[in-house]
């Protein structure tokens, strides 16, 4: 399967080992996994399973010792160094535990951080491709229901309003791949709840891939597919 007729990511026998004085560890282990376009998927596994250094590798942020990745038809560890930077503002958008807003930046101004890397109205991107950076940046922040806070600083913010920014920021170049390391993991169960929906919600207009790192057992439900990671490889729940 590839690019064409429907899966967005496609990993075959990924393996991913650090070493170190003390010898070797193999995190994943001939790992495979499909997404389709538009599927969220929630992965779930006790703490230092590889859950986000997976994460990272589908996001090119790490490269695997073994195995094929593919992201919307692209292997971006083929990529040289400035295409891969390239690759990943164009198709795929981070969302972390820590919500990492630049505290010296209005919540509109850290939405629009991505698009100084990309010429958005050159390339037709934002959720209208008539509206400009700022337009898009605040038709998100409305979205996440921050429209009246967009000139607010982050230290103004709740921990839920922060993340609220940053799946904005994630969105604002209309990635075609979302990935989230832990996005509920500092927040409380009623606004880990509120966030997780955002998600689904925000997922299926833009029809998104989704793919989420969690521990939160009341937010997997909300996902086509919940995956577990145990032994360095995936499986159903």
């Amino acid at each position: 399967m590839g690019a064409q007729d429907g899966t967005l990511v496609e990993i075959d026998g990924l393996r991913k080992e650090f070493s170190s004085a003390g010898g070797s560890t193999i995190v994943l282990d001939d790992l495979n996994l499909s997404v389709a376009r538009g599927e969220s998927v929630a992965i779930m596994g006790p703490s230092g399973s590889g859950k986000s250094t997976l994460l990272h590798i589908i996001g090119a942020l790490e490269q695997p010792t073994a195995g094929r990745v593919s992201v919307d038809g692209v292997d971006p560890f083929a990529l040289k160094p400035n295409e891969v930077a390239a690759f990943r503002n164009r198709t795929i958008g981070f969302v972390f535990q820590d919500h990492a807003l630049l505290p010296q930046c209005t919540a509109i101004e850290n939405v629009l951080v991505p698009t100084l890397a990309r010429k958005m109205a050159d390339e037709g991107a934002g959720p209208t491709s008539a509206l400009t950076p700022v337009e898009c940046a605040m038709e998100l922040l409305e979205r996440v229901g921050l429209g009246n806070r967009c000139n607010s600083w982050p230290a103004e913010l709740s921990g839920g309003e922060r993340q609220r920014v940053a799946i904005a920021r994630a969105m604002i170049n209309r990635p075609r791949l979302l990935l989230c390391d832990e996005p509920t993991g500092n927040l409380d169960a009623a606004t880990g709840h509120m966030i997780g929906k955002l998600f689904i919600d925000l997922q299926r207009a833009e029809n998104v891939s989704l793919i989420v790192v969690t521990h939160n057992e009341s937010f997997a439900p909300l996902f086509n597919r919940t995956l577990h990671l145990k032994a360095g490889r995936l499986a159903n729940s």
